[in-house]
């Protein structure tokens, strides 16, 4: 007999990908990479800035978060309220944020935009069953201008 179809709530899916989201977010920010390794998918790909380049497996991308993580001092980090859409089993957060950190003692400042997407791990429901990360990608906010010196 085949499983009955999937009837959770839009809005009980929408979050139990929230809880996954932030989970994902804490683990790094706490450096908890063994906690961060399980919410990624095993192939999971991140497409970096520009999509020059990517980086695939999550075992890779783990090493990226630590790798960041060990060579600064986080001194702030905020992300605005997600916003989640769901078709099925997949899912796409998206996000802005604004980090500032120290490198040594050099003080730097970004913000943007993440994208994530997830996919609902399989014979399961949003309430029991974790989604993992597959996808990611982000973007980088222009920095404002300085102001020019005014002219002699």
């Amino acid at each position: 007999m085949p499983d009955a179809p999937n009837l959770t709530s839009p809005s009980v899916t929408r979050e139990a990908v929230r809880r996954t989201f932030s989970q994902l977010s804490a683990a790094w920010q706490a450096r908890r990479y063994n906690e961060l390794a399980t919410l990624l998918a095993d192939d999971m790909v991140f497409a970096l800035p520009g999509f020059g380049s990517r980086l695939v497996g999550a075992p890779a991308i783990v090493a990226s978060y630590r790798e960041f993580m060990e060579r600064v001092t986080l001194t702030a980090y905020r992300e605005e309220s997600p916003q989640i859409d769901v078709w099925g089993d997949t899912a796409v957060v998206s996000y802005r944020w604004e980090m500032a950190w120290l490198a040594g003692e050099v003080a730097n400042a970004e913000s943007g935009h993440d994208v994530f997407v997830f996919r609902r791990t399989p014979n399961g429901d949003a309430e029991t069953t974790p989604w993992l990360a597959v996808w990611r990608t982000m973007t980088f906010q222009p920095s404002a201008p300085s102001p020019s010196a005014p002219a002699a």
